[in-house]
């Protein structure tokens, strides 16, 4: 396993040594949706996820990278909105334009891009299923990015080997639970690393580390805890083995997705400390990307956010992004206090503080001074089992910070 699978310097085009990562695109084909009450009303009310503005976002970031052009980007799950055959082949087209710009685009699936039976077309004409793919379309799909160039593939997953930059390898890694999903009739969301891929990692490193490679790992599932509430389901089965599987590897960085949130957690391990770094969801408020870059001697993981970025959005457009994400948190606040016994104007200060609160958790920049503790108590005078619960998770992060972190390779 030598040299580089698509090298930095092996383009004609000029392009940076940096590398960025992606998650969570959530991307759904205009062909299978439309603007009508029914779609739109369902994203309004969901978890977040602005697939009203999905092609613009996509646009946006295509921008960024004719600007910045990286040596690779990574994607690390959960490409689609759910796991429809058209939607992948169009994201498919949306990386080859991507690669035209001399920036090398490797893939994983995440749990919502194969075998979903939840794949849809939801137009006011009609709500009906549409095909998935199967583990051998998805390879054949992203072919060329990742599968058809890999140094190494498992046989028992989706996961395969890379080297976007002399002497840094990355194990992409097929966290997902796919097999069962048509028989369950929904996709599985937890993740797992069977005995059988953890052998194949165990060799790759060792192989790796003998030719004097650094390792990182990506995958879709957080092998940390990032937050209680999304725990159960999000951070991956076997996590606390996992831990010591790789810091004996020594495998100490670790780039995830799936909780949608910007957030980093580090763990003290013998050897070493395990970075796990979830990047939050592009399809997400505040529509981040991460940039993994060489500074000082140090390889570094910065967030960026394509909202804050002046020149991207016009005013308008970058207010109706985050107003979008603001009336989600809303509409979650006044569902749950339906059947409460808070007056109207109890229920708006809720909702205002609350919304504050998510938009800051998503962003990774929680912090609990944003808010007076006269406001916090009022979701302790009637206590909802979610809401208060909820709230009271996200409004402290602590160290590290979750904007920016050194790699430890």
């Amino acid at each position: 396993m030598t040299g580089c699978s698509k090298g930095w310097n092996s383009k004609e085009i000029q392009v940076s040594r940096e590398i960025w990562v992606i998650t969570d695109v959530h991307f759904l084909s205009g062909k299978l949706r439309d603007r009508g009450e029914i779609f739109t009303r369902m994203i309004e009310e969901g978890d977040g996820k602005n697939t009203l503005q999905i092609d613009r976002i996509l646009s946006a970031f295509y921008k960024k990278v004719k600007g910045g052009r990286p040596v690779a980007l990574l994607v690390t799950g959960d490409l689609t909105f759910n796991g429809e055959k058209l939607s992948h082949l169009e994201l498919a087209d949306f990386f080859k334009k991507i690669e035209s710009l001399g920036t090398e685009v490797y893939v994983i699936p995440g749990n919502h891009d194969i075998l979903n039976p939840w794949a849809r077309k939801i137009t006011e004409k009609r709500i009906g299923r549409v095909e998935s793919v199967t583990p051998d379309e998805f390879t054949s799909f992203y072919g060329d990015f990742g599968y058809g160039e890999a140094l190494s593939r498992d046989e028992n997953s989706l996961s395969y080997l890379i080297e976007p930059v002399e002497g840094i390898q990355i194990l992409m890694l097929d966290t997902c639970r796919y097999e069962n999903n048509l028989t369950y009739d929904f996709p599985v969301s937890n993740g797992v690393i069977s005995q059988e891929t953890r052998a194949w990692i165990e060799q790759t490193v060792r192989e790796g580390k003998a030719e004097g490679k650094e390792m990182m790992a990506a995958m879709h599932h957080p092998l940390l805890e990032h937050n209680i509430m999304v725990s159960d389901g999000f951070t991956i089965d076997d996590n606390r083995a996992l831990v010591d599987f790789f810091s004996s590897l020594h495998v100490y960085t670790i780039l995830t997705g799936h909780i949608h949130i910007q957030d980093i957690m580090e763990e003290t391990v013998p050897g070493g400390k395990i970075v796990d770094i979830t990047t939050n969801s592009l399809s997400v408020y505040p529509h981040n990307y991460g940039v993994i870059s060489r500074e000082n001697d140090r390889w570094n993981y910065r967030a960026v956010s394509l909202a804050d970025e002046g020149t991207l959005f016009s005013e308008k457009q970058s207010r109706a992004l985050r107003d979008f994400f603001i009336g989600t948190s809303d509409s979650m606040v006044r569902k749950a206090l339906e059947e409460s016994s808070y007056s109207q104007d109890e229920i708006d200060e809720m909702s205002r503080i609350l919304s504050l609160a998510n938009l800051n958790f998503f962003s990774g920049r929680e912090s609990r001074e944003d808010f007076r503790e006269e406001g916090l108590n009022l979701f302790r005078k009637d206590p909802h089992p979610f809401l208060y619960a909820y709230l009271d998770s996200i409004l402290d992060d602590g160290a590290p910070g979750d904007q920016s972190v050194d790699l430890e390779l």
